[in-house]
């Protein structure tokens, strides 16, 4: 996951990573997702933001995390 580690902290694997097996996952990934954009203008409004969705099990999401 070389790309997250480009970005600011917000966005930086190691934390994203850190936080795979909390509640708050979805909501440092969509963290995530916004600090990528605000460094790269072309990806603005092209990412999905949507991980902290209630309706995302958060268990699964951070399983897939830890495949990074």
């Amino acid at each position: 996951m070389i790309i997250f580690s480009l970005y600011q902290i917000e966005a930086r694997w190691e934390k994203i990573a850190s936080a795979a097996h909390t509640l708050g996952i979805g909501t440092i990934i969509d963290d995530a997702m916004r600090a990528i954009e605000a460094e790269n203008k072309t990806l603005k409004n092209v990412l999905p933001k949507n991980y902290a969705s209630p309706d995302l099990d958060k268990r699964v999401l951070g399983d897939v995390v830890d495949l990074g």
